[in-house]
């Protein structure tokens, strides 16, 4: 995994990407890979479209149309599993 922050600073809200430290996540991921992304409670597959440190990461979500494309913070992500196998916690 990338180094997420524990399940509590998931709920009650997101945290402002200012208020996060200069994560390694960014220097982990690129546009075109492939992850799981935290939304409201459950993990969805998302492509990266762009890595900002100013502004996130860009996702677009995995069998919904472009409006739900969407920046995320890294604690937000995981990497997402091969074809079959079961997740990363």
């Amino acid at each position: 995994a990338y180094g997420r922050l524990p399940k509590h600073h998931f709920e009650g809200g997101v945290m402002a990407l200012s208020e996060m430290p200069d994560s390694p996540v960014f220097d982990q991921v690129t546009a075109g890979q492939s992850v799981d992304v935290w939304y409201q409670g459950s993990w969805y597959g998302a492509k990266i479209l762009a890595v900002d440190r100013a502004q996130g990461i860009q996702v677009h979500y995995d069998d919904y149309d472009a409006s739900w494309d969407s920046w995320v913070l890294p604690h937000q992500i995981r990497p997402q599993a091969p074809e079959g196998a079961a997740p990363a916690e």
